[in-house]
């Protein structure tokens, strides 16, 4: 006879007794429930067992047997995570038991049974360094149902370091919690915190890499060369990891002696910012922003800016004037996720400077020349790859979205998760002109503009390709280059190098700078460019590397506020070109140029007296009304130098159709300031306004509004029946274009257009160009179902013209039309509502075919003269969109 025993269990959580189930034979009365656990403990703590046996219920028990202990919980795999700087890793969870759930069966168990595990603070700290997830903030873990089997489930969560400056914190703690739940047990269950201790081998500080002047060239391991054999486009840094580019340009200069930096192009991901000096006109602007600026741009001054990207690599680029041509400096600080991971002219960041030159065909090569032209990406390179990659020759460049090959930075807050491509996501920059710039981005504009902005890109590159330097440059004296010598060069320099603020005394902060390689450089650009000029600009590099230690290093900076006030309030850009003096201001990073009457400028260089010269106007001097969604009565400027107290004065004409011209207004009124490059002036009146032929602006600006310079004329017109004329002297005019349509009533109309108010007239530019010409009349028959829904209507119409392609006239010019309207909805109920209006009409004249002739008459008269105020009242409404705010 088999014996049957009686169990007592004694139940143990974190080392203390609980509870005793039994005694019993059934194995699920001697179980453990949740509601025994809730009264004592929440989840996460450690179980165990001990089984004592009798073979009567009441009967001697014997001694217990203990069990082994267990996690019940979720197990969080390392509590503390050590993470290198720039690095990433993982927090590892697993369930150990399952997570119960009541719910309906009349409703989606997935939605009732799903635990959402959280991660983050509830606030993240502004613009510093932290750890932060790649992902969203929670996952989910779903409960176990009614007959369900328990499988362990691991949760991972990705994390990585943001780096914002050489003193960020080192130890995170994360907080780990669940979301609400319908089980009482795990509800806003609240996890251990996990540490992350960051380890930072300090091996990007005072790393950087530069293009300077002609361009002396620097890695970031330290080996100095030149770089002045080929003018052209060279790949200066590609973090190959994230597939961050920056590019050089670099054109002749000193006296077509050398070449030197004139453009710079920084992209990541869909993102491309330019500064492009080198042709005739110059240019500070996004030529894509298709991730909607992920690039954050910081206007130091008017001739310094700072990029940052996304993964806290930062590109100083400073602007050179006067004698200097146009010419820039440009210095590219390593970020911890750029080591071991770049290539280009920078060299490979690994700490070793006998391997920095790699050349693009991944093998290192045997001298400086060969290994910059292994970089080249223009027309005299045979890589393709790079050729491709140009991003100074094509706008048309297809590029890759960050997200589909880059993480994000996602800050968890108020347990909601905020993802960026950019770790600059919650810093606040005063200067960043990012905003401003990045006003194309993708998906904010229809089809019709983006083609209207890429065709005034691909002109605007043109311009900046141009062999022809900038119109302002022949207004300009230029000094006559002197004979210095090598050995006065190199004495001059050194003088002045060694004795500058920055090495004097703050060598502590430029030890990665070799002083002597910076004066045998001064050196050379001296006694090549003939003056003393060139000097000034390497005590410049000299002092903007300690600006930007200063800036790398917050926790110095707030221990020697007199010292960096003293380097700061000395070393004002250019020494304010003895137009000023230097100070410090609060609300600056640096010292300031307080300028002297009529002097402007980060270095006051800029005398507001001097006329303004206008290199380009926006479209070229052509405006396009067919094309464009504005009016055509605000026009971007481009200049050498554009002060913020720009005014213009715009001249208004009315043309007509045999040539003559009237003066309709003398506008004159403040301009708009975008940078130092760029500006805008405006008319007081549009094409609608002076209801012409055509119109003639001609514009001219000043920065004091007494010294205006040159001229600039800009036509507005309609490609549709009209198109621009130049004699030899380049004296233009807008006549109309015969092959092209009929301009009738003040308004163009395609070639074949039928009349909206006579289907039996239509444009035939061949025989009659300014009035409506007879066409094969067009009949409708109106289904009996209109009288009663006539908004809901089909019609059936028969059309006694047998040649087709008469009628797609009319659809093509009502499909471009809503096309303008982007920006502003209410514009297209108001065009809509006229052509509501027009159908309307045709259908009247259906319905009236039994009408007396004398009634049709009149009714055709007032209809015509309905459509007339219909039309003028959208185009009196379009007039009022001043278009600078569509400018390219």
């Amino acid at each position: 006879m088999k014996l049957t025993y009686f169990y007592n269990v004694n139940w143990y959580i974190d080392g203390n007794y609980l509870t005793t189930t039994g005694p019993s034979t059934n194995s699920m009365e001697l179980s453990l429930t949740e509601t025994t656990i809730m009264n004592a403990v929440g989840p996460g703590f450690m179980i165990r067992c001990g089984v004592l046996v009798s073979v009567l219920k009441e009967s001697q028990k014997t001694d217990e047997v203990p069990g082994e202990e267990f996690f019940a919980g979720v197990k969080i795999e390392e509590r503390t995570i050590h993470l290198p700087k720039g690095g990433s890793g993982e927090i590892v969870l697993k369930t150990t038991i399952p997570v119960a759930c009541q719910y309906l069966e009349r409703l989606p168990i997935h939605d009732q049974c799903q635990l959402t595990l959280e991660m983050g603070k509830m606030k993240i700290p502004e613009c510093t360094g932290y750890v932060q997830g790649t992902t969203d903030c929670s996952n989910f873990l779903t409960s176990l149902t009614a007959n369900g089997i328990f499988e362990p489930a691991e949760i991972r969560f990705p994390i990585v370091t943001l780096d914002i400056n050489y003193n960020d914190n080192s130890v995170f703690d994360i907080d780990l919690r669940f979301g609400a739940h319908t089980s009482a047990l795990w509800h806003n269950y609240v996890l251990p915190s996990v540490r992350v201790i960051v380890e930072d081998t300090e091996q990007h500080k005072s790393k950087w890499c530069y293009s300077h002047i002609d361009p002396h060239m620097k890695t970031t391991d330290g080996r100095y060369y030149e770089q002045q054999r080929n003018a052209g486009v060279y790949m200066m840094y590609i973090n190959t990891e994230y597939d961050i580019e920056v590019q050089q340009k670099t054109k002749l200069c000193n006296n077509d002696r050398a070449t030197c930096a004139c453009g710079v192009a920084v992209r990541a991901g869909k993102d491309v910012f330019m500064i492009n000096r080198c042709g005739s006109i110059h240019y500070i602007d996004f030529v894509h922003c298709g991730e909607g600026g992920i690039l954050d741009v910081l206007e130091i001054n008017s001739e310094k800016y700072r990029v940052l990207t996304p993964i806290g690599t930062r590109i100083e680029i400073r602007l050179y004037g006067g004698s200097y041509k146009g010419t820039m400096n440009i210095d590219i600080y390593m970020a911890p996720k750029d080591f071991n991971s770049i290539e280009g002219l920078c060299g490979t960041f690994d700490n070793d400077v006998n391997n920095e030159f790699l050349g693009s065909n991944g093998q290192q090569l045997p001298n400086a020349n060969v290994f910059a032209e292994s970089w080249r990406m223009d027309s005299g390179t045979q890589n393709t790859v790079l050729k491709e990659k140009n991003l100074f020759i094509n706008p048309d460049r297809s590029l890759q979205s960050w997200k589909e090959r880059n993480h994000l930075y996602c800050f968890c807050q108020n347990r909601a998760a905020k993802c960026s491509p950019s770790q600059y996501y919650t810093c606040l920059f005063s200067n960043n002109i990012t905003p401003l710039k990045c006003h194309v981005s993708q998906g904010y504009r229809m089809k019709r503009e983006t083609d209207t902005h890429m065709k005034e890109l691909r002109r605007l590159f043109d311009l900046m390709n141009s062999v022809d330097p900038p119109t302002h440059y022949l207004y300009k004296r230029q000094a006559e280059a002197q004979n210095i010598t090598a050995e006065d060069a190199h004495e001059a320099c050194t003088g002045l190098i060694n004795g500058s603020l920055a090495v004097q005394r703050y060598s502590d902060l430029s030890t990665s700078e070799n002083s002597e390689q910076v004066i045998n450089n001064c050196a050379y650009d001296v006694e090549v460019g003939g003056t003393l000029v060139w000097a000034n600009a390497h005590v410049e590099s000299y002092n903007d590397l300690v600006k930007n230690m200063i800036d790398l290093q917050p926790e110095y900076a707030a221990n020697n506020t007199e010292r960096i006030n003293v380097f700061m309030a000395n070393t004002c850009p250019s020494n304010c070109t003895g137009n000023g003096n230097c100070t410090l201001v609060d609300t600056s990073e640096e010292g300031v140029c307080v300028c002297d009457t009529f002097y402007h400028g980060a270095d006051c260089s800029i005398d507001e007296r001097n006329p303004l010269i206008i290199d380009d106007i926006e479209t070229g001097g052509e405006c396009d009304t067919a094309e464009r969604s504005d009016d055509c009565q605000c026009f971007a400027i481009r200049s050498g130098a554009i002060l913020r107290s720009i005014r213009c004065t715009v001249k208004t004409f009315k043309i007509f159709i045999n040539g003559e011209e009237e003066l309709v207004s003398e506008y004159r009124s403040n301009g708009s300031y975008e940078d130092i490059f760029t500006g805008a002036c405006c008319s007081d009146l549009n094409k609608y306004d002076v209801d012409a032929f055509a119109v003639k602006y001609e514009v001219s600006a000043s920065n004091d509004g007494i010294s205006y310079g040159n001229i600039k004329t800009v036509f507005v017109f309609d490609s549709t029946c009209q198109s621009t004329a130049y004699d030899g002297n380049t004296n233009g005019t807008v006549v109309l274009n015969t092959t092209s349509g009929c301009f009738i009533e003040n308004t163009c109309y395609f070639d074949g257009e039928i009349s909206q108010m006579n289907t039996c007239l239509g444009c035939n530019a061949s025989v009659n160009a300014t009035g409506w010409s007879e066409a094969p009349c067009t009949t409708t028959t109106t289904n009996p179902t209109t009288t009663v829904e006539p908004m809901t209507s089909t019609e059936e119409s028969t059309t006694t013209y047998a040649e087709p392609t008469t009628n797609t006239a009319e659809p093509t010019t009502n499909t471009a039309e809503p096309t303008k309207f982007t920006a502003e909805p209410t514009k297209t109920t108001a065009e809509l509502s006229t052509t509501t209006a027009e159908h309307n009409i045709n259908s009247l004249i259906a319905v009236a075919a039994g009408v007396p002739s004398a009634i049709i008459f009149a009714l055709v008269v007032l209809i015509a003269f309905a459509v007339y105020f219909a039309k003028r009242r959208v185009q009196l409404k379009r007039s009022k969109d001043k278009c600078f705010s569509n400018r390219t």
